[in-house]
């Protein structure tokens, strides 16, 4: 009888080993057929041109801040600031409509805030530090500052002049575009995970096929243990059978 219990054992587990190899190349091929359909050179190449686009973006949108603040640094409402301060700056309403919401703030020579005027949108602004402003003697063009704030603000100080005499700076800021900054972040984000993916394609592989035969052991042992339950409760009938023979 344990021969026979031993006979079902050995032809449960033959059998639950012969599906192995062609289940493997099965599950294996469907795995890289699925890899190379959400990751392949087009794929690659489309989020490539999105990343590259959106900082060509950030770009021109730093590039229109600039012509802006230049256009304001000249501008009549400047000038009315530095010659009297306490004149509210209305007019700074027109660059709103063509540039959209900002922020700027007025500095004389010596760095002390003279005035400020923030756009109508509600937006928390980041702050430029003092020794970001400290050499604003000693600058003649735009110079974009607070770098770390960027590509949700872009910042930059400019020095206001008149008749080749320095009257202080401005220093303007700009809110990116509108969904610009999560976009560009989710590009820049499945862009990397992509490359991560190519480049660690080889140890997804290693541990797709490590699982494999994992499950697949704990199911050869759990085949095993039903084979080893079922034998005896086949086999302890004939044992009965056969001692009462013997009797």
């Amino acid at each position: 009888m344990k021969s026979i219990r031993t006979k079902l054992l050995l032809s449960i587990f033959i059998i639950t080993l012969l599906p192995v190899y062609p289940l493997y190349h099965l599950v294996k091929n469907f795995f890289s057929q699925s890899l190379e359909v959400g990751f392949n050179e087009n794929v690659e190449q489309a989020l490539e041109n999105a990343s590259q686009f959106s900082q060509r973006i950030f770009a021109d949108f730093r590039a229109e801040t600039r012509v802006f603040a230049e256009q304001l640094a000249v501008s009549k409402q400047t000038r009315l600031v530095f010659q009297n301060p306490r004149i509210e700056p209305r007019d700074l309403v027109n660059f709103e409509k063509q540039y959209g919401a900002f922020y700027v703030i007025f500095y004389d020579k010596n760095t002390h805030e003279l005035r400020q005027y923030k756009s109508r949108h509600k937006i928390n602004y980041p702050l430029v530090s003092t020794a970001e402003l400290a050499n604003m003697q000693d600058i003649d063009e735009p110079q974009f500052v607070n770098s770390a704030a960027e590509p949700a603000f872009v910042s930059l100080v400019i020095p206001v002049k008149q008749n080749q005499t320095q009257l202080g700076g401005i220093v303007l800021m700009r809110p990116a575009p509108e969904n610009f900054v999560d976009q560009s972040k989710e590009i820049i984000e499945v862009n990397q995970m992509f490359k991560a993916i190519g480049v660690l394609r080889g140890d997804l592989e290693g541990s797709f096929i490590a699982a494999f035969f994992t499950i697949y052991l704990l199911f050869v042992v759990l085949a095993l243990a039903l084979g080893l339950y079922f034998s005896r409760r086949l086999s302890m009938p004939l044992m009965a059978l056969a001692e009462g023979t013997q009797k």
